[in-house]
């Protein structure tokens, strides 16, 4: 059997908490800083294309509308889940969409994740 010097043993212990601490980091916090960041940019963004929507929109309802939220500082849920998926996939985040039907009734059996996802592919 071969016997390790105390430096060995020290480089091998720092090197697993380096790998570890760099697995945590990349499989733990990164997703939650990423998803921070994406959300905020997202919110951002939504906001700043409802503004542009108001200037857009000839329809006098609409604009009232879209006027009224951005007076507000709110923006359209569409737009924003739309900034998000985008700026999610640029860090190589994958959101499966939740489609906005209705619950499912009790005791049935959920959806599979593939059919769910083509679904709101088709749409």
């Amino acid at each position: 059997m071969r016997h390790f010097t105390t430096r060995q043993f020290t480089a091998m212990i720092i090197l697993a908490l380096v790998i570890i601490g760099f697995g945590f980091y990349w499989y733990q916090a990164r997703p939650v800083l990423v998803s921070r960041k994406c959300s905020n940019q997202a919110s951002f963004d939504a906001q700043k294309l409802l503004v542009s929507k108001v200037d857009l929109t000839t329809d006098t309802e609409t604009k009232a509308s879209y006027k009224s939220l951005a007076d507000k500082g709110m923006y359209l849920r569409t737009d924003y889940n739309s900034f998000l998926l985008k700026c999610m996939l640029h860090y190589g985040f994958q959101i499966v969409p939740v489609s906005d039907s209705e619950p499912a009734p009790e005791g049935s059996a959920p959806e599979p994740r593939a059919a769910a996802s083509s679904k709101a592919r088709t749409k």
